[in-house]
């Protein structure tokens, strides 16, 4: 088997990150051609990262990646991360690198002082949840719900300030 090493990504690796995170959209129904290799550089880098990833490298090629943000739970009262991505190919499955990922994951959260790992699962994608049930990962009975794009600034331009809950605020050109 091919040496595989698991690492932080690196600004160099953002076309090729955007090209497996392509490749992952579109195997969940999902197609996304958001993160672009400019976005991966620009808000993965820097002062103030929006997000942190490692990848998944094996004969000086990445196969794989797993896209990831620190949060909090008022429930445990703990930092932890919010996984959003892991991909891996095909090709690569079945050999373990999965789970040796999902454990430099959590060692790097624990090493960090966090306390819980957490992600959510397109219901179609039965091998993810076995992957996931093999590793010990608890089946939730949250749903997982979000706004986005007009929806989300919708809401946003809700005027609840002035206790006009659920009513729009004028047009600002008006």
């Amino acid at each position: 088997m091919t040496a595989v090493q698991v690492r932080p990504a690196r600004p160099e690796d953002a076309e090729r990150v955007a090209e497996m995170a392509r490749v992952f959209k579109r195997g969940e129904g999902r197609p996304s051609e958001r993160l672009t290799a400019d976005v991966f550089r620009r808000d993965g880098f820097g002062n103030d990262p929006k997000f942190r990833c490692l990848v998944i490298e094996a004969a000086d090629r990445l196969v794989g990646f797993v896209l990831f943000a620190r949060g909090y739970s008022s429930e445990d009262a703990a930092v932890g991360y919010h996984i959003d991505d892991l991909y891996l190919e095909a090709s690569h499955r079945r050999r373990g690198i999965g789970r040796r990922v999902m454990s430099a994951l959590a060692r790097r959260c624990r090493d960090e002082g966090g306390a819980w790992l957490a992600w959510h699962v397109v219901p179609k994608n039965e091998s993810a949840d076995a992957f996931y049930d093999r590793l010990g990962a608890v089946r939730s009975d949250l749903r997982f719900r979000y706004l986005d794009g007009d929806d989300m600034l919708g809401l946003a331009a809700q005027d609840v300030d002035s206790g006009g809950f659920g009513r729009r605020r004028p047009p600002t050109n008006a």
